[in-house]
Parts: C-alpha cells; structure tokens; sequence
C-alpha cells in the first residue's frame, strides 16, 4: 500500500489507484482509505466527496481503475467566511475588555494570568471576574460539540448555521445588558466565542482560529519559513492567508474599541450584523450546489 499525505491524496489499494482531491473536512489515513475503496465499489460515492469527476485505466496498474473524487468544499471554509468571522472575533475581544472591565472573550490565556495574579495578590473577587469566562468558555466547546453530533447530518441547515444563530441571540440579549451585568454579559460573550472557533476551525482547508491570533501567527510564520526554503508558491499563498486573518482581527479590535465610545454596550450588535453575514453565505453556497448537481441530471438525461 502506498500513501502520501499530499494536496492530491493518491494511494494504491489491492492494485487500484485511487487519486483523491483535497476534501477540507476530512482527515485521510491508509485504512480510511481502504474503506473508503470498498464503499466506493458498493454504493458508488466515497465519504467525504461529493462526486466523481473521473473513472479511467490507471496506468501501470494491470487491471486496475484510477478514480478521481472531486469536493465542492464548504462556504464554512472560504477565505471571505473567515474574514468575517476574525472581524467579529477581534471586534468581540476588544468589546468586553475595554467596555465590560477588562476581560478577554477570547483570549483566555490572558483570564489565566490576570486570574492568577489576582489570586496570588489576595484579590479573590477579582478573581471571580476571570474564573466565569474561563468556565463559560469550556461550556462553549462543548455546546458546539453537542450540536454538530445531534444536527451533523441535517439536509436544511448546516450545524455551523445552527452554532452562529445561537451566537447572534446571545450577543443582541448583551447588547441591552447594563455594565453592574458585566460578569454575565461576558460570560455570555466567551461562550459564543468558544462555539465560534470551535465550529470554524479552517479556512481554505488550513487549520486556523478566527478568535484569537498565536495560532495563527505561529502557522503563519512556520509556513512563510518553509516558503523561503522550498519556495513553493503554494506555501507562500497559505502564509498570506494566515497574515490576512491576523490583519482583520486587528482591524475588528479596532473597530470595537472605536465604536464603544458611540454605542456603548451596543457596540456587540456590530458582531451580530457581520455574524449574520456569515449565517447567509453559507446558503448561497447551497444554493450553488444545488443548481449544480440539477444542471447535471439534466445533461445526463
């Protein structure tokens, strides 16, 4: 058996070779793979593909067949989705820092210093303030988890879909919270927050985080490094991916922190507006789809 972990996936299973296209969502390993030959040969699809684009004689494989699979790929993973979404994340961030008493949505490596000093300082109900986040946004993770497993394989709405709408409520009910609800109002904000990156963690089939930036900034650097090594386009692009969502989180930060100064707790509803924006592109994508394979039957009939 043959296998390479490669853009194109391509492996040899009992003389068959099978050529596999980048599917964003799913991690190939030489026995998914070998499955996934067995199902292909039963049901005439491949998990995780959505068509077969091709069936032809591989060569220099007596007797066997060289299939190639093609994914539509997901709106949930577009470059514009997670542009989107790292505005929000960013804008979300710096709402609850400068406007709810300085505590991080997303960033909970800076709750957990600013907990511990407070801790070790004796200020145990400042410390309150930095604990709920942290506990609202491990409830988060698991909420998302929760929904994906119950509505993963729904026809009308995608479970991401599912995961922002619950976001939106959450964040507008913040936006009428008054400042003595702080510790509420961020828990609240920190649990969307973790639903988010916990629902969006790719972007054109690269592992990222549209909340926070280390991440990020370390995928971005190590892959920009390799880029001067080898100087593979391909890498480069994928650098300058992560550099843009990097950028866009600033610029949501910034936006944030400008606009609490005119909207107050409001400012929020700002996130609502651009998570809607993701909720909707996420159907024209469908729609797309929808068209496409309707084209086909008619061309085939």
């Amino acid at each position: 058996m043959m296998y390479e972990d490669v853009e194109n996936k391509e492996c040899t299973i009992h003389g068959h070779l099978n050529v596999f296209e980048k599917e964003s969502d799913s991690h190939w390993s030489p026995a998914a793979a070998a499955a996934g030959l067995l199902y292909t040969a039963a049901a005439g699809i491949e998990p995780g593909f959505r068509k077969i684009t091709a069936i032809r004689p591989g060569s220099g494989d007596a007797g066997g067949v060289k299939l190639r699979y093609r994914s539509h790929g997901q709106m949930s993973e577009a470059l514009l989705t997670a542009a989107i979404l790292s505005v929000s994340g960013g804008l979300q961030d710096a709402y609850t820092y400068v406007y709810r008493g300085g505590v991080f949505a997303n960033a909970q490596t800076g709750n957990i210093v600013l907990l511990s000093h407070n801790i070790f300082e004796g200020n145990l109900d400042q410390a309150l303030r930095y604990i709920i986040p942290l506990f609202f946004f491990a409830l988060g993770i698991a909420a998302a988890e929760m929904i994906r497993q119950i509505y993963k394989n729904s026809g009308k709405v995608h479970w991401r879909q599912l995961v922002l709408l619950v976001e939106m409520l959450l964040l507008f009910i913040v936006g009428f919270m008054p400042v003595s609800l702080n510790m509420a109002a961020n828990a609240m904000v920190s649990f969307s927050c973790a639903m988010q990156v916990q629902a969006f963690r790719k972007v054109k089939g690269y592992a990222f985080a549209s909340t926070m930036c280390i991440g990020n900034l370390r995928s971005g650097m190590d892959t920009l490094c390799a880029y001067f090594r080898t100087h593979d386009r391909e890498l480069l692009k994928k650098a300058l991916c992560y550099w843009e969502i990097i950028f866009l989180f600033g610029v949501g930060a910034g936006i944030g922190g400008r606009f609490v100064e005119i909207l107050g707790a409001r400012t929020i509803w700002l996130s609502c507006l651009l998570l809607m924006g993701s909720f909707l592109l996420m159907f024209i994508r469908e729609e797309i789809e929808e068209q496409e394979e309707i084209l086909k039957e008619k061309g085939a009939a």
